[in-house]
């Protein structure tokens, strides 16, 4: 009986065991639903990380009849994925976040959207974003911190207020672009906080085993106003190459201003843009190596005073260089200039100290293509340059009535500059007469005035030298006649025109060497 009694009481303890494990189970699940159209959410109870995926704008809720999904959960984290273009007014008001991750698809965040987050310590908001609403970050009373992107237009009325801890604000942008952001009433922790420029919102760099890498996706800071806004700068003696990721899309103004010790330099597929001062004064680099083509444009100074680059090749979708973009490049042989240039700045290949003047620039080659603007820039400016036409084709010259064809040579496809001269192989062709006019030049031949050896027309053979230094300037040769001798016309130094039948074939010396022209009847 004793034994039973413990058996009952194992199995009760045992279903106690499941059904709370089980209840454990229920209370770990997520929960799902839609936030606007093409776009849904996920909470994962267990960590209480909300996110949202799909491609389009989030719901605006309105905070008083509306509310978000998700406003009643316990969320700290939320993670907003690519595709998503907006953060919907209300959409995480009162939640107790602490971390946010926004994507680079995001052009605006919503009036009220992180309103109260009160746990949110520092944010970024990411690069493309236009506009922030109305207190929008209103009551996030521990953020000390905050990037904007150089993107930004507007902020909204108290979109920081009671941001009372806010002591940095960091801005992708020069002070004047900074100046030109709408910025709403009742924001004065945001514009009494400390401003700096940013270099990057989406990029990552670091330096290892001598390397400075900068990865990522995204935009590094256009238009800096000095080096020291690169949070490398004061590393910059630690590192002699620099790799440029492939989702880095520019290189911004003084990005690697005084490096002076990168000997390498890799720069990324995606890279459009070099910037001014981008590369100046790294005194030791030897190469520079573009992984793509995506370039479209050098900036002012970008690799002045880079003394050990002796060659260089400027990517083929390059359309601008600027002005002294490699100037006092003390040990440049040669650059390479693509057609796709249009527009150089002044003394873009200024390569030492010296005066530019009719023999061109000392020790620098410049090699450019034949039809490119370049070309005509360094004619212009009295560069010396090493031309280099396109592709090499075959030209020949099909013979016409009166000039013999011209085979074997070869020009240019791009200019069309004759590369090697053809020469010339058989005969004109001659005018062939149909109603008074040739059927292929369209000329008439009006002899009016003109002395003519009219032939018999029983006329069958001419012998050779049978005409030899007759001054008449038209020869008619009957029908009938079916062979002309060696020299027949030589020294012939007035004839112009030979009629004769079709058919007849006449020797290569016929004439002696002088161009007359023949017409076929």
């Amino acid at each position: 009986m004793k034994n039973s009694w413990g058996k009952r009481l194992a199995v009760a303890l045992a279903l106690v065991l499941v059904i709370g494990l089980c209840a454990a189970c229920a209370l770990a699940e997520t929960i799902s639903g839609t936030c606007g159209e093409g776009l849904t959410w996920t909470l994962d109870d267990d960590t209480a990380t909300l996110t949202i995926s799909g491609k389009g704008a989030m719901t605006d809720y309105d905070g008083d009849t509306e509310y978000a999904p998700w406003s009643d959960e316990t969320v700290t984290t939320v993670i907003v994925e690519s595709g998503v273009t907006t953060v919907g007014a209300y959409a995480f008001y009162g939640n107790d976040i602490s971390e946010i991750e926004l994507p680079s698809t995001l052009t605006a965040i919503g009036s009220h959207a992180f309103h109260g987050s009160k746990k949110l310590k520092s944010f970024s908001v990411p690069d493309g974003v236009t506009t922030i609403g109305r207190s929008a970050f209103g009551s996030c009373s521990q953020m000390t911190s905050i990037d904007l992107p150089g993107t930004l237009t507007s902020i909204g009325d108290k979109a920081f207020d009671r941001c009372s801890d806010l002591a940095d604000v960091y801005f992708m942008g020069t002070e004047e672009e900074w100046a030109a952001v709408s910025i709403g009433k009742d924001n004065t922790y945001l514009t009494n906080a400390e401003w700096h420029q940013l270099w990057s919102i989406a990029l990552e760099w670091k330096i290892a085993n001598g390397r400075l890498t900068i990865s990522g996706s995204g935009a590094m800071l256009e238009h800096a106003e000095s080096a020291e806004v690169m949070p490398w700068y004061d590393q910059r003696e630690d590192f002699t190459e620099i790799l440029i990721g492939s989702g880095v899309r520019n290189v911004g103004d003084y990005a690697f201003y005084g490096c002076g010790n990168v000997t390498a330099i890799t720069i990324g597929a995606k890279v459009s843009n070099i910037g001014d001062y981008a590369f100046y004064g790294c005194s030791k680099a030897e190469s520079v190596h573009f992984n793509g083509q995506k370039v479209e444009s050098i900036g002012g100074y970008a690799f002045s005073r880079c003394d050990r680059l002796t060659q260089f090749s400027v990517p083929s979708g390059v359309t601008s260089i600027g002005g002294y973009a490699f100037t006092q490049c003390a040990a440049l042989e040669e650059i390479i200039v693509p057609r796709s240039v249009t527009a150089i700045g002044d003394d873009a290949f200024y390569a030492h100290d010296y005066v530019i003047s009719e023999e061109g620039l000392a020790g620098v080659t410049i090699s450019c293509f034949c039809d490119s603007y370049t070309r005509t820039w360094c004619d212009q400016n009295h560069y010396l340059t090493d031309l280099q036409h396109g592709q090499e084709v075959s030209y020949d010259v099909p013979a016409t009535c009166t000039t013999a064809a011209l085979t074997g040579g070869t020009q240019c496809a791009a200019c069309g500059d004759i590369l090697q001269q053809p020469t010339a192989t058989g005969k004109p062709t001659g005018h062939h007469l149909a109603d008074g006019a040739c059927e292929t030049c369209g000329k008439t031949f009006d002899t009016t005035g003109m002395t003519v050896l009219t032939l018999p027309a029983s006329l069958e053979q001419i012998n050779a030298n049978a005409f030899r230094g007759a001054s008449e300037q038209v020869v008619v040769i009957p029908d009938g006649c079916r062979s002309v001798g060696s020299g027949a016309f030589a020294g012939c130094d007035d004839l112009q025109y030979v009629f004769l039948p079709e058919g007849l074939t006449l020797p290569e010396d016929a004439f002696g060497g002088a161009t007359v022209e023949l017409i076929y009847r």
